[in-house]
């Protein structure tokens, strides 16, 4: 009796396997529009949709200055790579640009605050366990930065750029009136 119900189970059981496998799976579909256009204005890269997933130096900084950002220009690392660099509310920022191959698909906002002699790092970590967006860290001399990233990744409004850019300006205002609790 013991040996006919493990053929029996085993059967059952590669049945049931079958019949999960079979079921329909969904299909992802290809992006239509033969790939990647430029387009959008300002070197952004376009997408289907009107959406971007990438960008260049020069598409934030047309993108930023729809958000109020002022000298805006490009400059580069040590490596090559470039970036922007402008001033917010008077406040001189950094925008880093991640990118592989010339395209970005994230970016950075820095503020770049110095040696602070009245933040130490309970006061960093304050801001950061109290506030969603923006984080502020320390380098190893002491120099803070304050920063908040821009993802493009899955197609972003070129909007989102600028809206990205005008909500740092006024997380750059709440910073500066933060008293840790």
């Amino acid at each position: 009796m013991r040996f006919r119900f493990a053929p029996f189970a085993l059967i059952c059981a590669l049945s049931i396997a079958g019949m999960t496998l079979a079921q329909a799976q969904p299909k992802l579909q290809p992006r239509s529009g033969g790939g990647d256009t430029k387009g959008g204005g300002g070197g952004q890269t376009q997408t289907t949709g009107g959406l971007i997933e990438k960008i260049t130096p020069e598409g934030t900084i047309a993108a930023l200055k729809a958000a109020g950002y002022t000298d805006l220009e490009t400059y580069a690392d040590n490596q090559g790579n470039k970036h922007v660099k402008g001033k917010i509310n008077g406040n001189a920022v950094a925008i880093v640009h991640y990118c592989e191959k010339g395209e970005c698909q994230f970016i950075s906002f820095v503020l770049p605050l110095g040696k602070q002699s009245n933040i130490d790092i309970n006061w960093v970590n304050s801001w950061n366990y109290d506030k969603l967006f923006g984080k502020l860290s320390q380098d190893k001399e002491g120099n803070t930065y304050f920063q908040m990233e821009c993802y493009l990744f899955g197609g972003v409004s070129p909007a989102h750029v600028t809206s990205a850019g005008k909500l740092f300006g006024e997380l750059i205002k709440i910073l500066y009136d933060y008293k840790p609790g």
